[in-house]
């Protein structure tokens, strides 16, 4: 990930079913590059819900894998296999979430708690660029985009404009 830390407006920003408000601060963090990645990322972990966003995944207790959203039906009968992707981020829901469905089930509640952990403590490379002019941050994001097909200026320009607040 490559950010730009410099001044933002206060606004409002949705990805999907997450609604992010932003202060008005000078050192807010713009996504310059990996943007799809922060989306996703954004889409998955911090939904308000599980299945409330057509990015929501679920975490297969039994098989320790992240899984495509099952039918409902499924997701219905079978409660306590399928962790959602919502619950894992903050360890509070998590902690209710376990133990509304994992209460006699050691196996899954320990399953359950070394992935949200995992999940928690995952660390992310990201480069954050400090300048007052975007000169830096352009020669960065072309020698980073100079192999394979390089995105050309417009979508530079696109990808600059949206920021994470506190990243």
């Amino acid at each position: 990930l490559l950010f730009w830390l410099s001044a933002a407006e206060a606004g409002e920003t949705t990805f999907g079913s997450v609604v992010i408000a932003g202060s008005a601060r000078p050192d807010a963090y713009w996504v310059v590059d990996g943007q799809q990645r922060v989306v996703s990322l954004l889409r998955t972990l911090l939904a308000p819900g599980p299945n409330i966003d057509s990015f929501s995944l679920h975490f297969d207790l039994d098989q320790r894998a992240i899984l495509a959203p099952k039918s409902a039906g499924q997701l219905r009968q079978e409660s306590s296999r399928y962790l959602p992707l919502t619950e894992v981020v903050d360890s509070e829901r998590l902690m209710k979430w376990v133990f509304e469905h994992l209460r006699d089930d050691a196996g899954r509640r320990e399953a359950a708690f070394d992935f949200g952990r995992r999940i928690r403590e995952y660390e992310i490379p990201a480069y954050v660029v400090q300048a007052d002019d975007d000169a830096p941050l352009r020669e960065i994001f072309e020698r980073i985009n100079s192999r394979g097909k390089p995105m050309q200026a417009l979508e530079v320009e696109i990808a600059a404009v949206h920021h994470v607040e506190g990243a």
